[in-house]
């Protein structure tokens, strides 16, 4: 039943104008989820979960379990109501440091030709017009 229940979630999703990519990839987590468990439970899936070293992909598998769960709970089903109990995994935040003017004056004087300014404005998302000037 989980796995035809995984089908009409993608449908859903897809309906409601979300991301069909985000279905493809909860889909397939879903899916992996029934081959770990073919009927699982809040352990089975923190379980699940844990099983990936990665700590994007545990975010990823959960969020798609709480997603599955969310949308059960709205249409009825009385599959997977402890899906909230299932916490997303934490990534460490890596900023990175804003360009500013200074940056951007360094890099057109290091730059000799227009065509290489605009390869240069390409890659730090900096305007035509600023180039230009």
């Amino acid at each position: 039943m989980f796995r035809a229940l995984v089908s009409e979630f993608v449908l859903d999703w897809r309906l409601s104008g979300k991301a069909p990519q985000t279905a493809i990839s909860y889909s397939k987590f879903l899916l992996s989820l029934a081959e770990f468990d073919c009927d699982p439970d809040l352990v089975a899936a923190k379980e699940w979960v844990s099983k990936s070293e990665s700590v994007s992909v545990r975010r990823k598998r959960a969020q798609s379990v709480r997603a599955f769960g969310a949308w059960a709970d709205t249409n009825g089903y009385e599959v997977f109501s402890w899906w909230k109990h299932v916490h997303l995994a934490r990534e460490a935040e890596h900023p990175q440091d804003t360009a500013i003017e200074s940056n951007y004056l360094e890099t057109l004087r290091k730059v000799s030709s227009l065509r290489k300014r605009g390869q240069r404005r390409t890659r730090t998302g900096i305007s035509v017009s600023s180039v230009i000037r």
